[in-house]
């Protein structure tokens, strides 16, 4: 992954896997940000990493109980992503009704969200390259 918002595997691999120190971190990280303003900066970059840790499991775990901490987001019980797999999830003050992240309730792997389902996961060397394994 890159662009603007993307962190790079290097980046990933260095935050911290507890969810008060991550918490520390990225608040630290918003400390130029206007202090009405740093729970949202907080909340994005949070949410941006999500998808990005799917292939480092336990900081994908410390991001979501992370985010369960923060205010304007609730944990939901029995949410189901959108290839129908259960799990719990997050949403998000302002979030359409129904739209949740969804996470496997015993390892905390991200599954998706109610609009979408992350079915696999791969790692290619190179951007446009499919990963070893895929169809």
């Amino acid at each position: 992954m890159s662009g603007a918002g993307y962190l790079g595997f290097r980046q990933l691999q260095a935050l911290p896997t507890d969810p008060g120190a991550l918490l520390k971190k990225l608040s630290g990280d918003a400390r130029n940000v206007a202090a009405s303003r740093r729970t949202e900066v907080v909340v994005e970059s949070l949410r941006a990493g999500i998808d990005d840790a799917t292939l480092l499991p336990d900081l994908g775990a410390a991001i979501y109980r992370a985010m369960a901490e923060l205010p304007g987001v609730r944990v939901v019980d029995h949410i189901k992503d959108a290839a129908g797999r259960a799990g719990v999830g997050l949403t998000f003050e302002g979030a359409p009704k129904g739209y949740g992240r969804v996470f496997d309730s015993s390892s905390l792997v991200c599954l998706g969200t109610t609009d979408a389902a992350l079915m696999e996961v791969g790692v290619a060397d190179r951007t446009g390259e499919v990963p070893a394994g895929s169809s």
